[in-house]
């Protein structure tokens, strides 16, 4: 895990191409979180999670960022607390579909 998250944290910002390392990192990655969110794991360190997870969710942003949906991209920041804008305080944070990794 802690492997993978340095790989993802290398191609985060980038743009999402067709077949590109990214792409390949990000699949797997989501996979991964699902079977953990369906299974549950145990021996992953918390912080080593979390940070997983986060990374999934900026990799999300960047996505949004790039397709050209800055609105929806900072929504996504405001869902992880990764900036706070009065604008968005109607979000609800546990519930929010572009959260759906973490949440």
């Amino acid at each position: 895990m802690e492997l993978l998250n340095r790989q993802l944290s290398a191609v985060a910002s980038s743009p999402a191409n067709p077949q590109s390392d990214r792409e390949r990192l990000q699949v797997l990655a989501i996979s991964i979180a699902e079977r953990y969110r369906t299974l549950g794991h145990t021996q992953v360190k918390s912080h080593v999670s979390q940070t997983f997870h986060l990374l999934l969710d900026i990799m999300q942003f960047f996505d949004l960022y790039h397709s050209g949906h800055s609105d929806t991209a900072l929504q996504v920041c405001v869902c992880v607390r990764v900036c706070s804008s009065p604008n968005y305080d109607h979000i609800k944070l546990a519930s929010s579909p572009l959260c759906c990794i973490r949440c």
